[in-house]
């Protein structure tokens, strides 16, 4: 179980690829390479995950599974922004796959293999009644040193964007104050962004919902997680 620090940005300039590289790559001494195609898939319950608690249970390429979930912590005045995630590749073992729903609040009780896979997952999904939601498919560009991994992703119908994982909060806003072109920092998936701008979906706003009550979208024993992951964090 890790937190990210992160940060994702969408790029209001008129850049092509090649110059938003060259950019970054001058600025942040990286190499990117030549750029990789994913095809996310993103799943929801019936409670609505995506659109009204800020979760995300994902397929990326047949060859991966991710959850993540968002949340505010008020106390953390340097980055309040908490993302929660377990990721793993296909096929996944009996006890992990369990161990990342109990932690999504997803209940499942039938029996499984010792290794799961994607034709097995998708079965799994139907049972569940996990809907296939949306489709992202994207280009993304990455480099990394030892202090950043940096990712451009050209994304299908919705433009240009920059994630930014470092090892500490105070890289994350050095690279706030190098980038040189117009952006806009966004804390919210490609997801919701494709909802509301592709499939017009009316999206609840997310950053009004933390400031007012910044439990809300915590589900059963994630504070706890949470905490202590926040705890051998700063045992480091």
């Amino acid at each position: 179980m890790t937190e990210e620090k992160e940060i994702k940005i969408r790029v209001l300039d008129e850049v092509n690829i090649n110059e938003l590289k060259q950019l970054l790559e001058n600025i942040f001494k990286i190499k990117f390479d030549n750029g990789k195609k994913d095809e996310d898939v993103y799943y929801d319950l019936k409670d609505n995950f995506y659109f009204n608690l800020n979760h995300g249970l994902r397929i990326r390429n047949k060859k991966e599974i991710a959850y993540k979930a968002l949340f505010y912590i008020p106390e953390r005045t340097i980055n309040p922004w908490f993302v929660l995630e377990k990721e793993y590749q296909l096929p996944i073992s009996k006890k992990l796959l369990l161990d990342l729903f109990s932690v999504a609040g997803i209940e499942y009780t039938s029996n499984l293999d010792d290794d799961i896979t994607i034709k097995d997952l998708k079965n799994i999904f139907h049972e569940l009644n996990l809907s296939e939601h949306i489709k992202i498919n994207k280009v993304r560009y990455k480099g990394k040193n030892d202090k950043y991994e940096i990712c451009i992703d050209l994304v299908e119908d919705l433009g240009l964007f920059v994630e930014i994982e470092a090892t500490n909060d105070n890289l994350l806003n050095y690279f706030r104050e190098n980038i040189t072109f117009n952006y806009k920092e966004i804390r919210h998936g490609y997801t919701n962004l494709y909802a509301k701008e592709v499939l017009n979906i009316d999206i609840p706003n997310f950053k009004e919902r933390f400031l007012n009550n910044s439990n809300w979208n915590f589900l059963n024993k994630q504070k706890e997680i949470v905490k202590n992951i926040l705890k051998e964090n700063q045992m480091k």
